[in-house]
């Protein structure tokens, strides 16, 4: 068999970025493939390659939560890729490049990889910007002519592989069954997506540490000024209560001056001598 470079697929972006599911470009046939694949994901990172007839669809499905992910699909006519290292690295340089750049997708404050749109085709930029990309890594795969269709394998046929099982039975696979699942639960991300995770991850865990110095010392102040209110309250208190006893006090002496000076002029009159 010949070697195929320079490679010009079809390109289909699909998935669940928000509530419902939408794929550019739409149609019936594509649309009833990729819900299969995402109904069969079970990785976090899957790749996912359907022989129908001549054409050889590869996809890739990176999940974004428990409902939401993303997808990506190379549709080929005649030929078939033969390295699948290459092609899953191709995949994950995309995402890559689509979660820097923001196109469809983000990182979290965490580092998670989330969605930066809510569908598709309100996003029409970022949708030309991974097409023109994912040809461009797909250009650079090497291929070869797809050999004949095996008819004694049905429709739904299919082999479900782990990312590091035998490249040659997977190969096989691919061309021989109508479905092939290469999952993929660890080591999907690039370097580079490894390296902006690091970051956000550090600097979300300097915010969280900041921030709970903040609750604490919050927390500080809040008792503090509690403090405060609680002695104000029974300084206020005390002075009620003094000069409650200081009017009583006083009260009491006046009352017993007056009482005394009653008693004194009593006297005097008592002692007053007549006049001639």
């Amino acid at each position: 068999s010949s070697l195929i470079n320079g490679v010009n697929p079809s390109v289909y972006i699909f998935g669940k970025l928000s509530a419902d599911y939408t794929q550019i470009p739409s149609d019936d046939t594509s649309r009833a493939v990729f819900e299969r694949m995402w109904a069969r994901s079970t990785a976090i990172s899957q790749v996912t390659i359907h022989r129908d007839e001549r054409l050889m669809y590869y996809a890739y499905i990176r999940k974004l939560g428990r409902e939401q992910f993303i997808g990506l699909c190379a549709l080929v006519n005649g030929v078939m890729v033969t390295d699948m290292a290459a092609m899953s690295r191709a995949f994950e340089n995309v995402i890559s490049e689509m979660v820097i750049k923001g196109w469809l997708i983000k990182f979290s404050s965490k580092g998670d990889i989330v969605p930066n749109a809510s569908e598709l085709y309100l996003s029409k930029d970022s949708v030309a910007s991974v097409e023109t990309f994912l040809r461009q890594e797909f250009s650079i795969i090497t291929t070869v002519p797809l050999p004949p269709l095996d008819y004694a394998r049905g429709i739904d046929s299919e082999g479900i592989f782990s990312h590091d099982d035998n490249p040659s039975d997977i190969l096989k696979s691919s061309y021989s069954n109508a479905y092939t699942y290469i999952l993929k639960s660890k080591g999907y991300n690039s370097d580079l997506v490894n390296t902006y995770k690091g970051v956000l991850a550090k600097v979300n865990g300097e915010k969280e540490q900041l921030n709970a110095e903040n609750g604490e010392l919050n927390k500080q102040l809040e008792e503090q000024g509690k403090h405060r209110r609680r002695g104000f309250i029974l300084h206020m208190l005390l002075m009620f209560v003094i000069g409650l006893l200081v009017g009583l006090l006083i009260g009491k002496l006046r009352t017993h001056m007056a009482e005394q000076s009653t008693s004194e002029v009593e006297q005097l009159t008592f002692y007053e001598i007549p006049a001639c």
